[in-house]
C-alpha cells in the first residue's frame, strides 16, 4: 500500500510530482503573510494591513517569483496541449468508430437482403409491404399498410 508522501509514489509515472502552480501559489501566500505581519508590527490595523499586504504581496511576487511563475505557466501550457491532443485523438477515434458502425450497418443490410443464414430475414416483409404499396398507389381511399 502506497502512502501519498512516500518515495515510491514519486517514482510512479502516473504521479504528477511537484505541481509548479501549487508551489507558486504557496510562495505568493508566504509573501502576503510576511507583508501582513510586517505591516501589523509597524502599527497598522489588521484590516488595513490585509489590504496593503495583498498589494505588496502581488508586487513582490511579480518581482521575486519570476522563475516559479514561468514554470507554472509552462506546466499549464503543456497540460493544456496534452489535453487538446487527447481530445483530438478521441475525436478521431470516435469518427473511425462511427465509420465502422456505418459500414457494419450497410453490410448487415446487404446480408439481410440476400437472406444470408444467421441474419434476420426481413426481405419477405419488405416485398409484402412494397406490393401493398404498389397496389394502393394512386388511390385516394387507400389506407397505409399496417405493420
Amino acid at each position: 500500500m502506497r502512502r501519498r508522501g512516500s518515495r515510491r509514489a514519486l517514482s510512479d509515472p502516473s504521479y504528477p510530482g511537484r505541481v509548479p502552480v501549487l508551489v507558486y501559489t504557496l510562495l505568493r501566500l508566504v509573501l502576503v503573510a510576511a507583508a501582513w505581519g510586517a505591516l501589523v508590527l509597524a502599527g497598522m490595523s489588521p484590516w488595513l494591513a490585509a489590504v496593503g499586504a495583498v498589494v505588496i504581496g502581488a508586487l513582490l511576487s511579480y518581482l521575486l517569483l519570476r522563475g516559479p511563475r514561468d514554470g507554472a505557466a509552462l506546466w499549464l501550457q503543456r497540460r493544456d496541449e496534452e489535453r487538446a491532443r487527447r481530445r483530438r485523438d478521441e475525436q478521431q477515434r470516435s469518427a473511425a468508430e462511427r465509420d465502422a458502425e456505418a459500414e457494419d450497418a450497410v453490410l448487415d443490410a446487404a446480408a439481410e437482403d440476400r437472406g444470408t443464414p444467421g441474419s434476420t430475414d426481413r426481405s419477405t416483409d419488405r416485398s409484402t409491404d412494397r406490393s401493398t404499396d404498389r397496389s394502393t398507389a394512386g388511390r385516394a381511399d387507400a389506407t397505409p399498410p399496417v405493420s
